[in-house]
């Protein structure tokens, strides 16, 4: 049985307020350019006060450089797109050379045009984008910002080697871009060693903290990065990596807890990693990090059945993050560490070795792993001597007799995952009826209840009268051509009172809902 799966994709184009007045010519310019123009009341009703990017929100919004999505709604846990990070740097340069950032705009033109003009003739950008509405990645994000200053206006205050940050590898295309924004003290990283994860949204809330850092010299960070140790041991992979593993409680349409699994971030406003077959099927689920705190899941950015792995969106910021290690050229015989959430224990960290490097199992290529994981485990993290994920723990061989034989995803594959902007939820549409929930019928007589599905993507339909096999049997026929209707035969044993429920799992076995019959047997 086959489901169909309709996702509906909604971009969102946060609306800015822009003056349709002419550009003023370029000047010499000056940080000086930057002063406050609007008054900040606190009137961003999601701004907490006393929150860690209050002060950001309210200098930026002062100063002119990003406004609220409503007078009463800064949208603090949003993502900035490629259109808005292009009118940003825009208003940047512009202030600094002209201490105005205003720009003419013609009737039928993208709201952002008289800025991506000026961004393209100022050598902000080199070149357009195919998507202006999309997410804007970190990578993104410091190309476009590290032209919208000349080079006097962001001077070095941080020595920092060529190759320093842990993820920003020197070939990369976007490389020169963030170490000039880290030189300038715009940028600082997410940890103590600078790790950068460059491929992760950056939300509205972290952007208010960086372009007031451009225009304030005084807000730039100087700082020393420690050294990523060349080869971590068990304790300090815990140290380094266990906080941004986390446990998963799955629950069905009635708030029941179904079944557990792991997931792991991978940037700190809440996207996240598991297997597939964790969250398949489940009506909502919850992530419970180290610290106790439980965060609803609000559903998935993207997935890839056949290789089990799925993106997932936690509700939240500020989270501690994995960076990616390079799963192609890994080596059999070498170190790993496992952390997930066997049988629940959450946070729990195994070691071992790669066995084999790629071990196709059912059309899959696995990394074959002796660091033991668990039922619960599925989602977790395989991580290398450098506290780099390699891969995604998704199984284990239980045969008797089997040992130390247990099975992740490359990790490498989750790069080719098409995320949305929006989480889609990951709960299950499928919906399960009866043609009747009342069965009369005699001793040797039968009754037809007929369960229809209305849509089908390998689910099965189990009945269950454990307690009532002397009172009547049960039997399944032939699934009805051209549609998605099956009959259930009950016949009557002997009189009495029984009840028949019908349960519906996924694919993996996952209970989604129950529909139940009420039958009497007489004479």
């Amino acid at each position: 049985m086959k489901k169909k799966n309709t996702v509906i994709l909604l971009a969102l184009v946060l609306a800015l307020s822009l003056v349709p007045v002419a550009a003023f010519a370029e000047s010499e310019g000056s940080l000086q350019n930057f002063s406050a123009s609007r008054e900040y009341t606190g009137q961003f009703t999601d701004v907490p006060a006393g929150h860690n990017f209050e002060k950001n929100i309210a200098s930026a919004y002062r100063l002119g450089l990003m406004y609220g999505k409503t007078d009463t709604d800064f949208n603090m846990k949003g993502n900035v797109s490629i259109a808005e990070a292009i009118v940003m740097a825009a208003r940047i340069r512009s202030i600094y050379y002209t201490g105005q950032a205003v720009f003419e705009h013609k009737e039928g033109d993208p709201w952002y045009k008289a800025q991506l003009d000026y961004a393209l003739e100022n050598g902000i950008i080199s070149e357009g984008y195919a998507d202006y509405s999309r997410d804007c990645t970190r990578a993104d994000y410091a190309k476009i910002m590290a032209g919208a200053l000349p080079d006097e206006a962001l001077p070095e205050v941080n020595q920092l080697e060529d190759g320093k940050i842990p993820d920003v590898p020197m070939s990369r295309s976007y490389a020169p871009y963030v170490y000039k924004l880290y030189r300038a003290g715009v940028l600082v990283g997410n940890d103590k060693y600078g790790t950068f994860t460059p491929d992760s949204f950056i939300t509205r809330g972290a952007v208010a903290a960086l372009v007031t850092r451009m225009a304030d010299k005084s807000l730039r960070v100087e700082t020393t990065f420690a050294e990523v140790p060349s080869v971590l041991n068990a304790e300090q992979i815990s140290e380094k990596c266990a906080g941004a593993v986390f446990y998963i409680d799955l629950f069905d349409a009635g708030g029941e807890s179904i079944g557990s699994g792991s997931g792991f971030f991978i940037d700190p406003n809440g996207t996240a990693v598991t297997n597939y077959h964790v969250i398949y099927g489940a009506h909502s689920a919850k992530a419970v990090t180290t610290d106790g705190i439980s965060y609803e899941i609000t559903g998935i950015l993207g997935s890839d059945g056949a290789n089990d792995l799925a993106i997932i969106k936690v509700d939240g910021s500020e989270f501690d993050t994995l960076s990616f290690g390079d799963s192609r050229n890994i080596k059999a015989g070498q170190t790993v560490y496992a952390i997930g959430s066997p049988y629940g224990f959450d946070n729990t960290i195994s070691q071992g070795i790669i066995s084999n490097v790629k071990r196709n199992m059912d059309g899959v290529d696995y990394i074959q792993t002796t660091a033991p994981i668990s039922p619960g485990s599925s989602g977790g993290a395989l991580l290398n001597d450098k506290g780099e994920v390699i891969g995604v723990t998704a199984a284990f061989i239980s045969e008797a007799y089997a040992q130390s034989l247990n099975l992740a995803i490359p990790v490498e594959l989750v790069n080719e995952i098409e995320r949305s902007s929006e989480p889609t939820a990951f709960s299950s549409d499928v919906t399960l009826s009866l043609s009747s929930t009342i069965a009369v019928t005699q001793v040797g007589r039968s009754y037809t209840v007929i369960a229809n599905l209305d849509q089908v993507d390998q689910y099965t339909l189990t009945w269950i009268c454990d307690d009532y096999q002397d009172i009547i049997s049960c039997e399944w026929g032939e699934w009805f051509n051209g549609s998605y209707s099956i009959p259930l035969t009950i016949k009557g044993v002997a009189p009495g009172f029984a009840i028949v429920e019908i349960q519906l799992k996924d694919k993996y076995d996952n209970y989604i809902s129950s529909e139940y019959v009420m039958v009497t047997v007489v004479k």
